[in-house]
């Protein structure tokens, strides 16, 4: 079973292509929906969460205030460890099972999605890395737009990610996403065909 590691930034289109992967019949796993999942009104990491960060991060009806917790973060380098250290065994955890439950179905492969795939050292639970990249001037007009945000702002946020350059050197398979959405569906089937699926 070929285990693809699908990573990108913010707003190169890397949830577009995992769409694409579902629509050609493969199973996708996104780590965020991962860490959603763990994170459920009531759940133990929801309760030790409230506890390192303060019941301000939790709403009146006991879910998380995502977007609490993420400025927090984002602007606490300290923070975004702890939780990253909360967090990231659990989400691997829930991977190693994933791709267990599909050796055991006998699929011929299982997509991991998985934005922090680099700077979180889990290339080891993939055969093969594939990155959406986008320049840094499309991905800061994209984000601008998708966010409603100024341009710092959007600077910000795309700072905090490991460069996609970088990551674009470290990948297996690069999808290029900096043209039209039929470009990116031509780029997506020329690395599908790569490999095999």
């Amino acid at each position: 079973m070929l285990v693809i590691g699908l990573t990108g930034n913010i707003a190169s289109g890397k949830t577009t292509v995992a769409k694409m992967f579902e629509a050609s019949g493969q199973q996708v796993i996104c780590s965020d929906e991962v860490v959603r999942t763990l994170q459920q009104s009531n759940s133990p990491v929801l309760i030790e969460i409230a506890h390192v960060f303060g019941e301000t991060v939790i709403n009146e009806d006991g879910s998380l205030n995502r977007k609490r917790l993420a400025d927090l973060i984002f602007k606490d380098a300290t923070a975004r460890q702890k939780l990253n250290d909360m967090m990231h065994p659990l989400v691997i955890g829930e991977l190693e099972k994933a791709i267990l439950t599909a050796k055991h179905l006998r699929k011929k492969c299982l997509v991991l999605d998985i934005p922090l795939l680099y700077e979180a050292n889990l290339e080891y639970l993939v055969d093969v890395v594939v990155v959406v990249y986008t320049n840094k001037s499309i991905q800061l007009n994209r984000l601008t737009k998708r966010d409603g945000t100024s341009k710092q702002v959007a600077l910000e946020k795309m700072s905090v990610q490991m460069d996609m350059d970088e990551k674009a050197s470290r990948a297996d398979f690069i999808i290029e996403n900096n043209g039209t959405l039929e470009e990116l569906e031509k780029n997506f089937e020329t690395i599908t065909n790569q490999l095999e699926l």
